[in-house]
């Protein structure tokens, strides 16, 4: 999916739940996608005309659980190799800009800038080379899609459940999709009525 303008509310709703489901299952199992962005998202409108999305591309994927013979898990952590980044720049987690080690919080935060993108048309921050990017990734505070001119209808009680999303560190952060579902829940109803009062200039 290649985001060049604000989606619809309807389209951003469901997208975000679709791939909210989608990491639910993922990280239930222990997979951690790492490479989280607009393209890996493959969306089509049924004959129903409901969206489908499919989450694609798991190239960069690694197990989060390393199990023992027994299958009980050492860890709930993936371990990148010193010095080694994994990832696309604009999409990023701070952890993953930093080499450290990852988790499902790292998805997450990918994903939030995939949201932000559908609401604003717009990722949240524009650098002229990959390097700023990821240096923003780490230090700069990201905005809120309101702040764009394709998310001025975007309502306090959605920008915050993305906002939560962007947090630079991954313990302030929503820690599992059913969580962010709760906070995306919450805004939904403020979000279709803000949507349906919308006239854009």
């Amino acid at each position: 999916m290649n985001i060049c303008t604000a989606l619809p509310w309807p389209e951003v709703d469901s997208i975000a739940r679709q791939v909210a489901g989608a990491l639910e299952v993922a990280h239930g199992v222990g997979i951690i996608h790492r490479d989280i962005k607009g393209e890996n998202l493959h969306v089509e409108t049924r004959r129903d005309g409901r969206l489908h999305v499919r989450l694609l591309d798991f190239g960069l994927a690694k197990m989060a659980r390393r199990l023992r013979p027994d299958g009980v898990a050492d860890s709930d952590i993936v371990r990148t190799r010193t010095g080694q980044i994994m990832g696309s720049p604009p999409c990023m987690a701070p952890e993953q800009v930093l080499a450290m080690d990852v988790d499902g919080r790292s998805d997450l935060y990918s994903f939030g800038i995939v949201l932000f993108e559908c609401l604003a048309g717009s990722l949240p921050f524009d650098a002229a080379t990959a390097y700023e990017m990821l240096r923003m990734h780490v230090h700069a505070p990201p905005p809120r899609p309101a702040s764009r001119p394709g998310g001025k209808w975007v309502p306090a009680e959605v920008e915050d459940a993305v906002l939560a999303l962007l947090q630079k560190r991954p313990s302030q952060r929503p820690q599992t999709a059913v969580d962010f579902l709760a906070l995306w829940d919450a805004g939904a109803p403020a979000g279709r009525r803000a949507w349906e009062a919308w006239t854009p200039p």
